[in-house]
């Protein structure tokens, strides 16, 4: 196995900060490659979270279901990035179903591959885990800096996501020929 690619490819994801190329060898053993047409799903909402996934290369488009029953976008991912990674965490089911907008060629790691280097005391998921933490602590306070801001001009606040809502609506609208 080239472990040089693999170093410098995930050396530029923040999970895989500080992982030395024998660590990212060991992680790298757990890869499994999979390549994704345009469209295609690569998870959906409310299945397990049973794995997690490295993208070399292309684009992903990250959907959640609507009150309406209707899927919206809510990101787009592209490569390299790393997508489902709170599954090494609590295995919860997926909080959004995630779609190839391009061809996308990526890595699949089973949570139960991750969870046997942890069982074995192997350093380079000990290392992956204190990044995941360190991710979403940081996810953690944007949130609460976006409500804070959102509480301190409530009604701003309100009017932008009203402007929001009503732009999504004739988006929505325009999409499906002026029938809903």
């Amino acid at each position: 196995m080239d472990t040089s690619h693999y170093a410098k490819f995930l050396s530029h994801l923040g999970i895989f900060d500080g992982l030395t190329e024998a660590e990212i060898t060991d992680i790298a053993r757990l890869f499994k490659v999979v390549h994704l047409q345009p469209r295609e799903i690569l998870c959906e909402e409310g299945t397990p979270g049973d794995c997690f996934f490295i993208v070399e290369s292309g684009s992903l488009q990250v959907l959640r279901s609507t009150q309406q029953g209707d899927n919206q976008t809510i990101a787009e991912v592209n490569g390299p990035s790393v997508i489902g990674e709170m599954a090494l965490l609590d295995g919860s089911k997926r909080s959004a179903t995630v779609r190839a907008l391009t061809e996308v060629s990526l890595y699949r790691i089973e949570c139960n591959d991750f969870q046997v280097l942890r069982s074995n005391w192997n350093v380079a998921a000990y290392k992956v885990i204190r990044n995941l933490g360190l991710t979403l602590c940081e996810r953690l306070r944007d949130t609460n800096n976006r409500l804070t801001q959102f509480f301190q001009n409530p009604e701003q606040s309100l009017q932008k996501l009203q402007e929001r809502q009503k732009k999504l609506w004739e988006q929505r609208v325009q999409e499906r020929g002026g029938l809903i």
